[in-house]
């Protein structure tokens, strides 16, 4: 019975260490292949923090063994320059491959078959890029863009509010006011008409994307609580040479 429990103990024991020493190897492996990444992002001219690498699957060093692993997830945040910032790009990678000596050397290519993500661009950045200082965006229940704006109708301070359509365009985001009202008026004068009209103007915003690696596509856009989240994808990337 004791030699059992001593030999229980002990693969009990053994389990815990291949655990960690398993994390330990993931842990070191994603600081370098982050190191790497940020190298080839430089080749982009993405301008971000330093990126974070996450490496998906379990176990880490049976994926090592095969060259194979199931994902690899990187977050680059603070993305972009001048006016328009990115506040989140968040990149998952499938059929990554790459061999051993790239993950503890940082030396060789790192390959995903596909790659999908998202960005997202802060309601505040599209108001910057506006016309319109005052402008209050939110995302809708059902998914598409809420407006507000405070102006003036015959002389007294009114709010505008509607919907707005936020699709993709030239590789970025086009924003287009929608149906407009004044809050708590159901019936309008002739005067509003030239109001409603200019407000839709000033809510016409294009919003170009920054640099964004990896030959990256912009597939949709949607509003989220967050800000309006631009859906991208790109096929056979190497994601560090």
């Amino acid at each position: 019975m004791r030699m059992l429990r001593r030999v229980l103990i002990g693969l009990v024991v053994l389990a815990v260490l291949l655990v960690v020493a398993d994390r330990i190897a993931a842990w070191v492996a994603q600081r370098t292949v982050a190191d790497h990444v940020a190298t080839e992002l430089a080749s982009y001219q993405v301008d971000s923090q330093p990126p974070e690498v996450t490496v998906g699957g379990w176990p880490f060093l049976t994926q090592v063994a095969a060259g194979r692993f199931a994902s690899v997830t990187l977050r680059l945040r603070d993305v972009g320059s001048g006016e328009l910032r990115l506040p989140l790009v968040e990149l998952v990678a499938t059929g990554v491959t790459a061999d051993a000596a790239t993950l503890i050397e940082g030396e060789g290519a790192i390959h995903a078959e596909r790659v999908d993500g998202s960005a997202t661009i802060g309601y505040a950045s599209v108001t910057a890029l506006s016309d319109a200082e005052a402008l209050e965006l939110s995302a809708a229940a059902d998914g598409g863009l809420r407006v507000r704006l405070p102006t003036e109708l015959a002389g007294e301070p009114v709010t505008v509010s509607g919907s707005a359509e936020a699709e993709v365009a030239d590789g970025g985001v086009r924003i287009r006011a929608g149906e407009l009202g004044v809050e708590g008026r159901d019936e309008l004068p002739p005067e509003a008409e030239p109001v409603l009209a200019d407000v839709a103007q000033r809510l016409s915003v294009d919003v170009p994307l920054p640099p964004l690696p990896y030959g990256l596509t912009v597939e949709s856009v949607r509003a989220e609580s967050s800000g309006l989240v631009v859906s991208v994808r790109a096929a056979d990337v190497p994601l560090a040479r």
